[in-house]
């Protein structure tokens, strides 16, 4: 199939006080364009009784140029770009509705048998329904986010409830970058201008987990370490900056 390309009008619930999209909000549209996409190919979410396969995400690295509005129109174009055994490289370009390029972002995922929860090798079937384009938006492919040293600096503390759902009964991939923003310093949070997102999950959150975010401030970045309540498993490292 090669590039896809679909539109969407920023929504009131997906900005911040300040009228500017949030980081769940632009991952949300992401997210969206690449289900579509996935729709098309005949590998979404609507054709897992027949495939028995869904996808699951590993990383996302976003650079964004300008943030959004509310009613801003964002034309999306994304394109996966193969497979690497059970690894799967997708990016995006995003552009405003003067044609004007606002974002890019590039993400990595995983093939799962949606009745073992098996991770698969991607089969060459796959690949050739959603095409392969040879197009990088980063110089680099993602690297491996780190924890860091440092004491954190501030703690958030929530329960997973069914509303943070989603239809693989993991916690929605947005809903870890909300859990973000509310452990960041209200200072913090209330003048954010974030022009680049990276997340890297580890472990899948589930219905009833306890979970712990906790904030560093690190060579110039704001990192959110999401670990169960006892610290002892990590569940997603998010970097802001």
């Amino acid at each position: 199939m090669g590039v896809f390309s679909t539109e969407f009008c920023v929504r009131y619930e997906d900005v911040d006080i300040h009228n500017n999209l949030t980081p769940a909000g632009f991952v949300k549209y992401l997210l969206d364009a690449g289900s579509l996409h996935s729709d098309s190919c005949g590998y979404g979410f609507h054709d897992i009784p027949k495939t028995h396969v869904t996808w699951i995400i590993l990383n996302w690295k976003i650079k964004m140029y300008r943030i959004p509005h509310c009613s801003d129109i964002l034309k999306i174009n994304t394109w996966s770009r193969g497979a690497n055994k059970s690894l799967c490289y997708r990016d995006y370009e995003i552009f405003d509705d003067k044609n004007n390029l606002i974002g890019i972002a590039t993400s990595r995922w995983v093939l799962m048998d949606y009745d073992t929860k098996n991770i698969l090798t991607v089969p060459p079937k796959i690949v050739d329904a959603y095409g392969t384009v040879d197009r990088k938006v980063f110089g680099t492919e993602i690297s491996r986010l780190k924890q860091p040293d440092a004491d954190f600096t501030n703690r958030f503390d929530y329960t997973i409830l069914r509303r943070d759902l989603d239809t693989n009964n993991h916690v929605n991939n947005s809903h870890y970058l909300e859990f973000a923003c509310e452990t960041l310093p209200y200072d913090i949070y209330n003048n954010m201008n974030f022009k680049n997102i990276e997340v890297m999950y580890r472990k899948e959150c589930l219905l009833g987990d306890k979970i712990s975010c906790l904030y560093n401030f690190e060579d110039g970045k704001h990192f959110i370490t999401i670990k169960s309540s006892d610290l002892k498993i990590l569940h997603a490292i998010i970097v802001f900056s």
